[in-house]
């Protein structure tokens, strides 16, 4: 069955723990290991494997949106402020780029990671958690990073008026930094 933006749907900060195990569950199921290579073409995969901590950590500088189907959790948007870049490891070559283009930790915020629930997409959650997070840090920009090789994730991106910042490789993959401004 197919769901869709209606009034059991709400967007709101991550409260509790219970949410944040939520969003950690659903960031399970989009990781590309465990996908199949049709799946991950098709759907679009996230890269990064967060823990429970480290959501914590970010809840506590920037707020951390989930969008809710009752009581479903069908979607979730990420938010790391640059002060926590050492909390994520990963991220470490994405800090390089930006600090090469000029941005200090104070003028914008990251885009840690965006997912929606498999059933629950193409119906508007994942631009409409966007915006949420984008009312959340105006009027810094957002940054985020996007592997070429998800080109689901790209294109969304730039159907919400995302711009090309910059290009990376890491380990033979490309990647593209983006901006919202």
């Amino acid at each position: 069955m197919s769901a869709s933006i209606n009034s059991h749907t709400h967007y709101r900060p991550a409260e509790t723990l219970s949410e944040l195990r939520q969003v950690l569950d659903l960031q399970k199921n989009n990781l590309p290991e465990a996908l199949t290579p049709q799946e991950r073409e098709r759907e679009g995969f996230v890269t990064l494997r967060y823990t429970l901590e480290q959501l914590g950590q970010m809840k506590l500088y920037c707020p951390q949106f989930i969008a809710r189907d009752k009581d479903l959790i069908i979607g979730y948007a990420l938010c790391l402020h640059p002060e926590l870049k050492n909390l994520v490891p990963q991220l470490g070559p994405l800090f390089e780029v930006l600090a090469a283009e000029g941005f200090t930790t104070a003028d914008y915020r990251i885009m840690g990671q965006i997912c929606i629930r498999k059933e629950y997409r193409g119906q508007g959650h994942f631009a409409a958690l966007y915006h949420r997070l984008m009312d959340s840090v105006k009027p810094l920009p957002l940054l985020t990073e996007i592997s070429l090789n998800n080109k689901r994730s790209l294109h969304a991106h730039y159907k919400l008026g995302f711009r090309k910042l910059a290009s990376r490789q890491q380990a033979g993959n490309p990647w593209e930094v983006v901006i919202w401004e």
